[in-house]
């Protein structure tokens, strides 16, 4: 083994073809190993160091630093399974380039950029997780399955190969291959998955998540778990776009667990675009915009309204969706909230809203609406509105349309209207009928091929014609299940118990 020193001025150093030990000091210096398993270390001033074949360790400036410094180091591992490490203290500007082989690449606090090159290499923008946060860094994973872990407001690139991307980064492309982007930047992010299977996780505040090509995972929040302590860090409005591939959007979610719980409300508005393919979403709390694209996608809207409590202080979590299904057999759950479904064409399954809650906090009840527009669109759909005051339109096709569903609101005043085709209006099921409180359903544009379908026996059913209570000036009819008013067909008295009744 060779030891070859430099001095102060600019050197270059040549190794041998056996395991050197390069050492520049002070000086723009050039150290080449060639053959061997060689350490070069380049000192102060901007170096130059190339480890050749062998499995070399090259060291920025481990010897001599110069803490103030802003030099520029090129480290060049070469052939062999090499470790390149940037200057922990100093703020010089490196390239490290692992050459081939399996590499291990760590940055220093200035402006890098690391290249892994062939070969499953780990990249890092800091030798430990309290150091090296101030560079804006720049990965290239290169061939092979690679681990980049970015720090500050790094760019990250994953190349071919299966790749996992993760640390405080601001941008990252998975590349080809299936890979795992996560986030842990309080900034907006922006992560794209390109092509394979990918797992997209964003960290807090506004993220826009791409997942490209391939059946892909999409997160739009994430947390952390120290110890006892649940810290939850997945806010923030995101923009969660799937592609192509059958894909699972999740624009963010709450908790409620562990000894103590801390942190922001997880929650903000969400957009959620599933594109080609069969997809999944899931909006979570707050005011969502869910788009499935083509496919036969399932969509939903957002959980529970619930409360987020800190101090005795109750914030409430609203949770007014927006869902669109597009082309394709779409189901889609509006859940709790004022949400508005819209299946497009295909045959669709609609289901406007979960649970309707009633929450005692420290600051007094609060009651929870859950009002619902629902648009069939083309096709034969299924339109359940559940809770609250709902807006059922079924659109072209033969559409079945139930505002009261397994949740029932007997004090909702529900508007149904099927559109073209031969629908069908439920007014009861085989548990009972509907709408017996002060509530209603409102039939706005009955035909003569529609029908109602309804609960026990046509006897307990009787028709009033004599009135006119909504719509135009022309005469309405009233339906009711013994002495309760359950339905009105609005501007038509063409309705017979007889041919038009279903009972189930």
């Amino acid at each position: 083994m060779a030891l070859i020193k430099g001095d102060s001025f600019d050197n270059n150093l040549l190794g041998t073809p056996n395991n050197d030990t390069i050492l520049g000091f002070e000086g723009k210096d050039t150290l080449l190993g060639l053959g061997g398993n060689d350490s070069l270390d380049g000192g102060q001033d901007s170096d130059l160091l190339e480890g050749g074949q062998g499995d070399d360790t090259l060291y920025s400036g481990m010897i001599d630093r110069d803490y103030s410094s802003f030099d520029l180091d090129t480290l060049r591992g070469g052939a062999g399974n090499d470790l390149l490490y940037g200057e922990e203290l100093g703020y010089a500007s490196l390239l490290l380039d692992g050459g081939e082989g399996n590499d291990t690449l760590i940055g220093g606090r200035g402006n890098d950029t690391l290249m892994g090159g062939a070969g499953d290499d780990y990249l890092s923008a800091y030798p430990s997780y309290d150091e090296g946060l101030w560079g804006n860094d720049i990965f290239y994973g290169g061939s092979g399955n690679d681990t980049l872990i970015g720090a500050w407001d790094s760019t990250l690139y994953g190349g071919k190969g299966n790749d996992s991307l993760d640390g405080w980064f601001s941008v990252g492309y998975g590349g080809d291959g299936n890979d795992i982007l996560s986030t842990e930047s309080n900034g907006n992010d922006s992560l794209y998955g390109e092509g394979g299977n990918d797992s997209l996780n964003g960290g807090s505040s506004n993220d826009t998540l791409k997942g490209g090509s391939g059946d892909d995972t999409l997160n739009g929040g994430q947390y952390y778990v120290y110890g006892r302590y649940l810290l939850y860090t997945g806010g923030g409005s995101d923009f969660l776009d799937g592609g192509a591939g059958n894909d699972l959007l999740y624009g963010g979610f709450s908790f409620e667990e562990g000894n103590f719980t801390y942190g922001w409300d997880g929650v903000d508005n969400d957009t959620l675009l599933g594109g080609a393919g069969n997809d999944t979403l899931y909006g979570e709390e707050d005011s969502d915009s869910l788009d499935g694209g083509r496919g036969n996608d399932l969509l939903h809207g957002g959980g529970e309204r619930n409360f987020f409590v800190i101090y005795d202080d109750a914030y409430p979590l609203d949770s007014d969706d927006t869902l669109i299904g597009g082309a394709g057999n779409d189901t889609l759950y509006g859940d709790s909230g004022s949400d508005r479904l819209d299946g497009g064409r295909g045959n669709d399954w609609l289901y406007g809203g979960g649970k309707q809650n009633i929450v005692d906090t420290p600051n007094g009840r609060v009651e929870l609406d859950a009002n619902d527009t629902l648009i069939g669109g083309a096709g034969n759909d299924t339109l359940i509105g559940m809770l609250g005051n709902d807006l059922l339109s079924g659109g072209d096709g033969a559409d079945r349309l139930d505002g009261y569903g397994s949740d029932p609101d007997p004090d909702a005043i529900d508007t149904l209207s099927g559109g073209r085709g031969a629908d069908t209006f439920v007014l009861g099921n085989a548990s009972g009928a509907y709408y017996l409180g002060d509530g209603r359903a409102i039939i706005e544009d009955w035909k003569a091929n529609d029908l109602l379908e309804v609960y026990g026996s046509l006897d307990d059913y009787s028709l009033d014609t004599t009135a006119n209570l909504v719509g135009s000036s022309a005469v309405d009819t009233q339906i009711f299940y013994n002495s309760d008013l359950i339905a009105i067909l609005q501007d038509t008295t063409n309705i017979s118990i007889s041919d038009d009744f279903v009972v189930v």
